[in-house]
């Protein structure tokens, strides 16, 4: 099945980007403006963890470690 015949099916969506896995090749696609992932549903499993144990870390460091690190996200991304 190529890309473009790709029938997908909406799992999460926000300002940011959205998340979809196709029906047809059952590939998982991460948006994010001008970038897509497209991963195997492992993989994506895989790539969600990381995240969130990345997430949960950065959550314990000290407020003004990092700039940024504790403030309101702006949903912007640079």
């Amino acid at each position: 099945m190529s890309h473009s015949e790709c029938r997908h099916l909406l799992l999460s969506q926000s300002e940011v980007g959205h998340v979809s896995i196709c029906a047809g090749c059952g590939q998982v696609h991460v948006s994010l403006q001008f970038v897509t992932l497209r991963l195997e549903p492992e993989a994506f499993r895989a790539m969600g963890q990381l995240l969130t144990e990345g997430l949960l870390r950065m959550d314990t460091l000290p407020r003004g470690a990092v700039e940024g690190v504790g403030a309101k996200p702006s949903g912007e991304l640079h």
